[in-house]
């Protein structure tokens, strides 16, 4: 089945979350060694071999092994191992960054002996503003294997750019491979779309053609004076069948999907436009605007006009 009309909906919702990668380290690493990454909420972690073999353990998952050229991304902000092998007691991460004095500049080294191959990584964070079923819906880890991205050129493409700027150590390497990550993780995202098989969570909401029509009719015209009724005829399908499909799959009511849409859509709007209060509330669908301040409120912990003058550092603890 083709999903692609559907690919717009992914975007807005992309676009919403503002997703930003960045370098968190390159690491090489050699000996027995093993080191415990700590949650990191609203954020996806990555880690591409580029020499070497490693274990990666995601807490609830069976550890897998790695390869150079093959890249992990995990979701959820759980916490993870690294490792040479699986069975090893693994080190915090702060505790081993402050035993070699790693200011985050540079490379990390940890157990290299001149003449021994080593394990080398780089390691990333993509973080997200905001929240969306999207993000819950992502399995525990996406691996993407080397031998793969023989088939899809932007895969082998992507990561032997990454490896090239990690290995190169130019400047503006670390916002380089930034970007690269977004891409992987949009592209992963995609993939994911494709090839999941999963029954309910929003990648199955929009392999389902009568409740993708419905969202992408939410992403499309949020505005709209959308009912159960009028998103069941969008939909095809009867209201019963519809509220009943839409819950059981997405994991929320649809009046509920559209509300918080409608409120992280204004909440964007706030920080990236110079629209006044009232006309970003009509936008996105309210024709009060006390109404709209309330539910904002509601949601974010502070009014709109609040929102939109705090510092950018409070921002994202408030979109959490």
């Amino acid at each position: 089945m083709n999903y692609a009309y559907l690919m717009d909906v992914l975007s807005d919702v992309l676009a919403a979350l503002q997703l930003q990668s960045r370098l968190y380290f390159r690491a090489e690493l050699g000996g027995a060694w093993a080191v415990r990454l700590p949650r990191e909420s609203n954020a996806v972690r990555f880690h591409l071999v580029l020499q070497g073999e490693c274990w990666v353990g995601v807490d609830g998952e069976k550890p897998i092994a790695l390869s150079a050229g093959d890249t992990i991304l995990v979701p959820h902000g759980a916490p993870q191992v690294l490792s040479d092998k699986p069975d090893r007691t693994p080190m915090p991460l702060a505790d081993l960054l402050a035993a070699t004095g790693f200011d985050g500049s540079g490379t990390l080294q940890v157990g290299v002996k001149e003449g021994e191959r080593s394990t080398v990584l780089i390691c990333g964070l993509c973080s997200f503003d905001g929240s969306h079923p999207l993000l819950q819906a992502l399995p525990r880890r996406i691996v993407l294997r080397a031998a793969d991205s023989i088939g899809e050129g932007w895969l082998a493409d992507a990561l032997r750019y990454m490896s090239y700027e990690a290995n190169a150590g130019r400047p503006g390497g670390g916002a380089v491979i930034g970007r690269l990550a977004d891409i992987l993780l949009i592209q992963a995202v995609r993939a994911e779309l494709n090839r999941s098989d999963a029954t309910s969570g929003f990648l199955a909401a929009l392999k389902q053609p009568a409740i993708g029509r419905a969202l992408q009719g939410i992403h499309a015209r949020p505005a709209d004076d959308w009912t159960i009724d009028s998103l069941a005829r969008e939909a095809g399908i009867s209201r019963s069948r519809f509220a009943e499909s839409f819950n059981a799959v997405v994991g929320i009511p649809p009046a509920r999907y559209l509300a918080e849409w409608r409120l992280e859509k204004a909440r964007r709007m706030l920080l990236d436009t110079r629209l006044s209060v009232a006309e970003i509330a009509n936008r996105v669908g309210y024709e009060s605007l006390p109404s709209f301040t309330r539910r904002f409120g509601k949601r974010y912990g502070i009014g709109p006009g609040g929102y939109r003058r705090q510092p950018v550092a409070q921002i994202g603890a408030a979109a959490s």
